[in-house]
């Protein structure tokens, strides 16, 4: 009866994949401390 929940990259995590992509490209793509 209920949708399924997407699965998420970090189990009971709040970052969702977009937020953890944007991280990877901020660190590595543009040079940018955490």
């Amino acid at each position: 009866m209920y949708p399924e929940v997407p699965a998420q990259v970090i189990d009971k995590g709040i970052p969702t994949a977009g937020l953890l992509a944007h991280v990877m490209v901020a660190k590595f793509a543009d040079h940018l401390p955490l």
